[in-house]
């Protein structure tokens, strides 16, 4: 059996297992046999990067939060969605300003995150906000820099925040620092500091991240769905807990990666002795949270690669597959445009 067809049966069973599980939970609906396309068709949708892919056994499925914990999620504090009206006529950061901020997490660890405001920004009409989260030991200055937003309409239609993980980490890989949870407490107390300074759009926040930080970005999409009304990864590393948890609510998703990428391997790997999800695997598993016909997508072109748009969803889902790039987040000069214009065009 060649590498390339373990990597197929790896997917297909992993995928089977989930669907099992959102099944079971009732997040999706019955897939037909049709849905499926031919062998041959499947395996050129994997990788050929697979020295590490780990082994079928290797790839649990994701815990799943109970029906009972989503209900209670969204139960919470409703007033929190939407707009309330409130700000500061005198912010700290005034529009068109960048500065680094200061903060303590409700454990009483300092913690820092810089916040960009866009130039547009009036309290007469609420502003949408961007996460950006950092690769491991990759400053936000740095990755403030790398993601290039600042080339993108969210520069000045957007306040844009680029926190800081603990000791360059973000929970969720075998190297982060902080305790479980830490991070989305330190993510909500943001939002939280952020709303009583700005008019903000709450059904407009957004959260994008490389490597690490693609990790978290998906983790808080599954975990957060009443904060997030879309998620983008670039070059993620989805290690077993970044899917689990997830709550049963349709979130958006823009999931890129490269066959050429030697750190995250596409097919999937083990880094720092643990192993993490193959690329497309991590993104059928977000495109069956949202009901998709998992093996039923529209490809078409994207510069150096290919875009599958999943069909049938009940919120937007994307793979862009990118061909022999390696593990940045500039893998081509289109992606920070397309990973505003994905979010952007998306509100709970």
């Amino acid at each position: 059996m060649n590498s390339r067809f373990q990597i197929f049966r790896a997917r297909s069973v992993v995928l089977s297992v989930l669907f099992g599980a959102l099944l079971g939970v009732g997040l999706i609906a019955p897939l037909h046999i049709a849905d499926r396309p031919p062998l041959a068709e499947a395996m050129n949708l994997t990788s050929a990067n697979t020295s590490d892919a780990p082994q079928v056994e290797e790839l649990p499925a994701p815990a799943l939060a109970s029906v009972e914990v989503r209900d209670a999620i969204f139960a919470h504090n409703p007033a929190r969605y939407g707009d309330d009206g409130s700000f500061n006529p005198h912010p700290r950061v005034a529009p068109g300003q960048t500065a680094s901020i200061d903060t303590v997490s409700d454990d009483g660890v300092a913690r820092r995150y810089i916040l960009h405001v866009g130039a547009n920004y009036s309290p007469a009409h609420p502003m949408p906000v961007l996460f950006a989260f950092h690769g491991w030991k990759v400053s936000p200055e740095d990755f403030l820099q790398d993601s290039r937003f600042s080339e993108t309409p969210a520069w000045n239609d957007a306040i844009v925040v680029y926190p800081e993980g603990l000791a360059g980490a973000w929970e969720g890989a075998p190297y982060a620092v902080g305790g479980e949870g830490a991070d989305f407490r330190f993510v909500r107390k943001i939002v939280d500091e952020v709303d009583r300074e700005y008019r903000i759009d709450r059904n407009r926040v957004y959260a994008a991240g490389m490597s690490n930080g693609g990790g978290l970005a998906t983790a808080v999409g599954c975990r957060m769905p009443e904060v997030f009304a879309a998620v983008a990864a670039v070059s993620a590393a989805y290690y077993f807990p970044t899917l689990g948890g997830c709550i049963g609510a349709p979130m958006p998703g823009l999931y890129i990666h490269s066959t050429g990428d030697s750190v995250i391997n596409y097919g999937g790997g083990i880094r720092h002795g643990a192993a993490y999800y193959p690329a497309r695997v991590a993104s059928d598993f977000q495109a069956m949270r949202n009901g998709c016909r998992v093996f039923d997508t529209h490809v078409s072109g994207f510069p150096g690669g290919e875009r599958f748009v999943y069909q049938g969803c009940r919120a937007e889902t994307q793979h862009i597959r990118v061909d022999n790039r390696p593990h940045v987040w500039n893998v081509d000069p289109v992606v920070p445009h397309e990973v505003w214009g994905f979010l952007s065009r998306h509100s709970k």
